[in-house]
């Protein structure tokens, strides 16, 4: 009697057992676009124009600097301080959900430490001043030079807009203006709104430069009709000193 043959198993059996042996795997379905047609489109473009925006902007800043040499520089810098705080926060926020997701507390923390965010950006500002200080000086030896100023509010109404404007394009300028590009993308998505926007940024720009053109510089207290009655000594001292210092700075930056 014959042993028995081994029985091998067919190619079926064979890719049945491979088939066991290997993991599965699931297959994803393609996912059709969750939008389509012509409003999705516009939505995903980029809306151009921001740039034109932020130069409308600055040149804003730099005008009300030189209509209210101190009130438009404080507000000014203030502005620019309280941007840079902003941007020092977005990035924070977006580091923290980068690295461990996104989570509840994220803006708890971004409130809690928004004092010292404000503190940093501040004590950025001030650390540019030195930088700032000698721009506006540069500026109001120029007035007098070349434009013949012969008042102290007009030469510190050129050193305030030098001194705001090396704020807004000098160094350490970068992160308020992406800050306010961050907030000019959010507020305009599309091409009717930044059209409006041009038009009413560069139209308040005009006005504030043609109003710091059209009147001399506002500086309390440094003009007379701008102290309070009840202090006719403290106009009177601030004229001597502005009449002593125009005898002395007037003569020596003066061209022949």
């Amino acid at each position: 009697m014959s042993a028995a043959r081994p029985a091998y198993p067919g190619p079926a059996e064979a890719a049945t057992a491979l088939g066991d042996l290997l993991p599965p795997v699931k297959y994803a379905k393609a996912r059709a676009p969750a939008a389509q047609g012509p409003t999705a489109a516009a939505a995903s473009t980029p809306v151009a124009g921001h740039g034109l925006i932020l130069l409308a902007l600055g040149v804003c800043a730099v005008a009300l600097s030189v209509v209210l040499p101190v009130a438009g520089t404080a507000l000014a810098l203030a502005v620019i301080t309280l941007l840079r705080a902003a941007d020092h926060a977005q990035a924070g926020l977006a580091a923290r959900r980068s690295a461990r997701g996104a989570r509840p507390s994220d803006i708890l923390i971004v409130i809690v430490t928004a004092p010292w965010t404000v503190a940093r950006a501040l004590l950025t500002t001030v650390l540019l001043a030195p930088l700032a200080l000698i721009v506006a000086g540069a500026a109001a030896a120029a007035s007098v030079a070349f434009a013949q100023t012969h008042t102290l509010p007009a030469a510190g109404s050129w050193a305030a807009g030098a001194a705001v404007a090396w704020y807004c394009v000098g160094p350490g300028s970068r992160t308020p203006r992406r800050q306010l590009r961050r907030m000019s993308a959010t507020v305009i998505r599309n091409r009717t709104a930044m059209t409006a926007a041009l038009i009413a940024t560069w139209a308040l720009a005009a006005a504030v430069v043609s109003s710091a053109l059209s009147q001399p510089p506002l500086i309390w207290p440094a003009t007379s009709w701008m102290v309070p009655h009840v202090l006719p000594s403290m106009g009177g001292g601030l004229h001597s000193v502005q009449k002593w210092l125009l005898g002395h700075t007037v003569g020596m930056l003066h061209l022949p």
